[in-house]
């Protein structure tokens, strides 16, 4: 029995060899070799033969693909699709050509410590954004590389860290991106006029009304000043975050009427008409809160004979001073206390008709005017002289306190 069956087992295995060397003979194995690949990485890798993806390799396996005879291109990748090994062999019938996957690359881990979501760029070449507390890592080719990592703010992006390395092949290297140092403070200038830029007192240079630039400031509270000289147009104190778009625009708008009264005599000021305001012989006021602009501005005495009509500009966040000048001329008041009409007579010149018992005031130049007073049958009532100065009123009475001289008929001029 055992004869019968060692015999059986030696059938066997001579119907197998000869199907094996049927199989080995056949056109189609024949047109065909192999390509075996090792991958020494760690990690698995992707096999393309003549642009056909084959499948994959394990990592620290081996793996046959068969390939037509003649030249093939073979490429190994990383999962990744990056480009690990490219060769071009020569497929021959019964040939093994056998080819490595090792490391030719090496690995960066990018560590986001920095509190702000990032872009990175590695050699130039954008590779995704690293969100906040989040690593990433990189299969890179050995070399030199420059690794960025920037973030977005006031419109534009801003390089965090720059770091360079070279990386050696199987190479582990890792990067901690950190808080950046500094921040960004944009200053924007809408006073209506051109401004000094202060940040914590220090002069940071000038701003021309309705522009704006970017200051560079460590993170925390700052104090902010638009000023034109030593005075403050519009500040504030900002505490200025890392990574965010932090501003400041200044916009004063308004600006300030400051009246000077250098006369021994209070004045009554007027501006635009409407807003009225007394100010004291040798005095000040202000008119607070004036839009920007040309203003008119009429300055009186207090009897209401005009000293001063004119415009002021008005300057955002500024004062504007106006000064009282001196007056040119006097004022004159003639009281009748006669009860009838007294035509009065100036420097032989009818200057006013004062009805009976009234009075009547008038501005004449400084110094001393000849006066007669008649009345409408032309006789004379009164004949005197006024001096008149820049702040008292020269006053002239007609009636009987004074001596009256029955001249007759008196001719004068009536303008």
């Amino acid at each position: 029995m055992k004869r019968a069956v060692s015999r059986r087992l030696v059938r066997l295995c001579s119907l197998i060899f000869a199907g094996l060397l049927g199989v080995m003979s056949s056109p189609a194995l024949a047109a065909h070799g192999t390509i075996s690949i090792t991958n020494a990485r760690s990690r698995v890798v992707q096999v393309t033969i003549d642009k056909t993806y084959r499948g994959e390799v394990s990592a620290g396996k081996r793996r046959t693909f068969s390939a037509g005879l003649g030249r093939s291109v073979v490429e190994i990748r990383a999962p990744g699709g990056s480009l690990l090994t490219r060769e071009v062999v020569d497929v021959r019938p019964g040939r093994v050509i056998a080819l490595s996957a090792s490391p030719s690359s090496g690995h960066v881990r990018v560590e986001n410590r920095s509190g702000a979501d990032l872009r990175l760029l590695i050699d130039g070449e954008s590779r995704g954004s690293l969100l906040i507390g989040r690593s990433k890592e990189l299969e890179l080719r050995t070399g030199r590389h420059e690794i960025v990592a920037t973030y977005r703010q006031h419109g534009a992006e801003r390089t965090l860290q720059t770091s360079t390395m070279v990386l050696q092949r199987g190479e582990l290297d890792s990067i901690v991106l950190r808080p950046a140092d500094t921040t960004r403070v944009r200053i924007e200038n809408e006073t209506g006029r051109r401004a000094a830029v202060r940040i914590d007192g220090e002069a940071r240079g000038t701003l021309e009304d309705g522009k704006s630039r970017l200051f560079e400031v460590t993170p925390g509270p700052h104090r902010l000043a638009l000023m034109v000289g030593e005075r403050e147009l519009d500040g504030t104190t900002l505490d200025a975050r890392r990574y965010a778009d932090n501003a400041f625009i200044a916009e004063v708008r308004l600006g300030e009427l400051v009246v000077v009264n250098p006369l021994p005599i209070p004045v009554e000021v007027t501006v635009n008409g409407g807003r009225e305001r007394r100010v004291a012989a040798m005095g000040r006021a202000s008119f607070r809160r004036l839009e920007p602009g040309r203003v008119t501005v009429t300055i009186t005495r207090e009897t209401g004979e005009s000293l001063l009509s004119a415009e002021a500009r008005i300057r955002a966040g500024d004062d504007t001073s106006v000064t009282v000048p001196e007056p040119r001329r006097g004022v004159a008041l003639v009281m009748n206390d006669v009860p009838r009409t007294a035509r009065v007579l100036i420097d032989g010149v009818v200057a006013a008709k004062v009805p009976g018992l009234g009075e009547h005031r008038m501005e004449l130049s400084l110094g001393a005017h000849p006066v007669i007073a008649i009345d409408d049958d032309g006789r004379l009532l009164m004949a005197g002289e006024l001096d008149v100065g820049r702040y008292d009123t020269a006053i002239f009475v007609v009636g009987s306190a004074q001596a009256r001289l029955d001249l007759g008929p008196v001719t004068c001029a009536i303008h």
